[in-house]
């Protein structure tokens, strides 16, 4: 029974990415993890550029290398994103939008939203803002979850021991860290800036 169910969603999946020709999302059968976000969040000093360090595997970032995510102010409780890397063909790609904080109540948890996309989350679970930061998102979807993980540094390396300051971070969280990539940040990354934004 569990077999057909996982083939019906896998179809479901197939049949949505055909319709809509966007790469479906991953999903898999779990539940989403029970999280705390960093509580004290201050929004100005996360701003400004973050490199891309680790991730889950993801269907949108497939191949990508030299990844940055910039954030800029639009107000007290919203920014612009712009996410930028390196296709697998050495391509620029890049992807602008916003993120607006859901619950004042939860100042690290926001909703994150991109044009001809489903709105998503993202969830700062802890940052220092000036090394690391440690984002999770994920949605339930019946049997099924939606799982995003991702290690940001403020510069493209990140020292070990740091490293493993943010992975300790989903670690306690029951977040399987084993699913972590390297996000190749190498010496021949040309990096973008972002664009102007009103």
């Amino acid at each position: 029974m569990a077999s057909k169910v996982v083939l019906a969603a896998a179809a479901l999946c197939g049949v949505l990415s055909a319709a809509s020709g966007r790469v479906a999302p991953r999903l898999e059968i779990g539940e989403c993890a029970e999280f705390i976000s960093k509580p004290e969040f201050n929004l100005p000093e996360y701003l400004g550029r973050w490199f891309e360090v680790q991730k889950f595997e993801n269907p949108f970032q497939l191949g990508m290398e030299c990844v940055t995510a910039d954030y800029t102010p639009i107000d007290s409780s919203s920014i612009n994103v712009y996410n930028n890397g390196v296709g697998g063909d050495g391509e620029f790609i890049g992807i602008v939008g916003n993120a607006s904080l859901i619950d004042p109540n939860f100042p690290a948890e926001f909703q994150l939203n991109f044009a001809g996309r489903p709105a998503g989350r993202y969830n700062v679970l802890e940052t220092d803002y000036e090394t690391f930061s440690a984002v999770y998102a994920c949605t339930q979807l019946d049997l099924f979850k939606q799982e995003f993980a991702w290690v940001l540094a403020r510069t493209p390396q990140l020292a070990p021991d740091a490293l493993q300051q943010a992975v300790d971070v989903f670690a306690a969280f029951n977040i399987d860290v084993t699913r972590f990539q390297l996000t190749d940040q190498g010496e021949t990354c040309v990096y973008t800036s972002p664009p102007e934004t009103n």
